[in-house]
């Protein structure tokens, strides 16, 4: 079975800009988790970025992550 962030506990160091995959909106980037429990994600569409909040039942972490750099 995939691991979904509902069997993990959020911990900002390791899921802030953890990549997963949602069954409507795709691959999304995790961002923070809010009071109630949902998991704030953004993910890009036809050019296009959207804010949505989750459950964590719906997210598949992928393993991937990405980084904030300075150009």
């Amino acid at each position: 079975m995939p691991n979904t962030l509902a069997d993990t506990p959020w911990n900002a160091d390791e899921h802030y800009l953890a990549e997963a995959e949602h069954p409507d909106y795709g691959l999304v980037t995790l961002l923070q988790e809010t009071y109630d429990g949902k998991i704030r994600c953004m993910f890009n569409r036809e050019g296009e970025t959207f804010l949505v909040l989750v459950r964590p039942k719906n997210l598949t972490l992928t393993g991937r992550r990405y980084k904030l750099t300075e150009d």
